[in-house]
């Protein structure tokens, strides 16, 4: 799998499972919420099943896990695009700014939720102030890093998906696939069976 797949698939993942515990653990209309006041950041109100009694444990544990999965991608994709987020001025023409706020917001978020939910597996509560307000607000500066950054670069993702087909096979501007990519064919050993 790709890293871009794995981002793709994992990191909705993570968001939904994170951000649903945390409202389900602490029962807002109990008024024993936390973060207790987020204003506009709640999640609208629903029913957590009771049974099967597993099934917090389930979401929390896919939380976690995929968080860790991803703790050792997320330095090797910044370490990827450092030279592109260094580069100066760091914006260029209008158009730009949108992007480049957008990447503050999403490599700012996704590497403060990294650390503080580390931190928090280890019980190691350094800083000074409350894990789970700060790794809520924390997961709604990333949602919306997220969000900007996908809309801004939408028509290069698009053009890219344009360019090349589902297996990978480069297609010239006629659209038919390119012969001159090899196939298992060209490099299978033909194997010849004589007749006794």
């Amino acid at each position: 799998m790709r890293c871009p797949t794995l981002a793709f698939l994992s990191l909705p993942i993570v968001t939904v499972t994170g951000l649903r515990s945390s409202w389900v653990a602490y029962r807002p209309e109990f008024r024993q919420s936390i973060p207790g006041d987020v204003g506009w950041l709640h999640l609208p109100t629903f029913d957590w099943p009771t049974r099967p009694s597993w099934l917090y444990r389930l979401n929390q544990g896919v939380h976690v896990g995929l968080g860790l999965i991803l703790a050792p991608w997320v330095p090797a994709k910044l370490w990827s695009v450092i030279p592109k987020f260094l580069q100066m001025p760091p914006v260029t023409s209008n158009a730009r700014a949108p992007e480049r706020i957008s990447l503050l917001a999403l490599v700012g978020g996704i590497l403060f939720e990294m650390v503080t939910g580390v931190l928090d597996i280890q019980y190691d509560y350094v800083v000074g102030f409350s894990f789970y307000t700060a790794h809520y607000r924390g997961a709604w500066a990333f949602v919306a890093g997220f969000v900007v950054h996908v809309a801004v670069k939408w028509p290069a993702m698009w053009r890219s998906v344009v360019a090349f087909d589902v297996l990978g096979a480069e297609r010239p501007c006629d659209g038919r696939p390119n012969p001159s990519r090899s196939t298992p064919r060209d490099w299978w050993p033909s194997i010849r069976i004589r007749s006794p």
